[in-house]
């Protein structure tokens, strides 16, 4: 991990190592001006991941000091959460030839802050969960996709959540921090009947209309989506 200031950069920390490459995926800045991200349990003489591999760290500029949390994400298997999983109205298969994630280890995809005190995050296995930057601890919100990824995550300036991805049956989600359910757009398709390969990331506008970016599409030129009354 690298800082860049008045035209110098510095080695700050090793955050990943040669088992498990954890890089922090759209690491945040909370409140207090504090970098939040992903970094690798490492253990000396074991080839083998721990029961947390994957933890969260802040990293504090102004004192240039880090804490290293030994705990990370929610994983699919956490029973403690703040609402039901939305129902899927198919039966959705996980697309390991996708992605290197074959192990629901916490892997971080995206990551939000709401400008107050939560920071929203997505995992590659499918979870929405918040961090709690003042207490701090981590709150499993909902199973909200059978995803191989999910890397595009957004919020409005209602603080309402979205977020998509997912290989071959792509979805979006959606989320407001007042309502117990989460509610899903089961599939993205237009007049021709395209549909996109995956979402890699995603935008909002005050009028609450959607821009989707997509990649991963083999077979043509990925597109520019929007997505409106959702």
């Amino acid at each position: 991990m690298l800082r860049y200031a008045e035209q110098a950069v510095r080695n700050l920390a090793y955050i990943t190592n040669a088992t498990c490459f954890v890089p922090p995926r759209n690491g945040v800045v909370d409140a207090q001006g504090c970098l939040w991200g992903t970094y690798a349990e490492t253990r000396a003489f074991d080839e083998a991941p721990g029961e947390t591999p994957v933890r969260l760290f802040r990293y504090h500029p102004d004192d240039d000091r880090f804490d290293w949390f030994e705990f990370g994400l929610s994983r699919k298997s956490c029973r403690e959460q703040l609402g039901p999983d939305p129902p899927q109205e198919r039966e959705i298969a996980f697309h390991r030839d996708q992605t290197r994630h074959k192990e629901d280890l916490g892997f971080c995809d995206a990551m939000v802050f709401d400008g107050q005190r939560y920071i929203y995050a997505v995992t590659t296995a499918g979870v929405l969960c918040r961090i709690d930057t003042l207490a701090p601890k981590v709150e499993k919100i909902a199973n909200v996709m059978p995803a191989g990824r999910l890397p595009a995550l957004t919020i409005d300036h209602k603080g309402v959540l979205y977020g998509g991805g997912l290989k071959g049956d792509t979805q979006l989600f959606k989320w407001h921090p007042n309502d117990n359910e989460v509610a899903i757009l089961h599939r993205i398709e237009d007049e021709d009947g395209n549909v996109p390969a995956r979402i890699h990331d995603i935008a909002v506008d005050r009028r609450g209309t959607l821009y989707l970016a997509e990649n991963h599409n083999h077979t043509r030129s990925s597109f520019l989506w929007t997505v409106e009354g959702f």
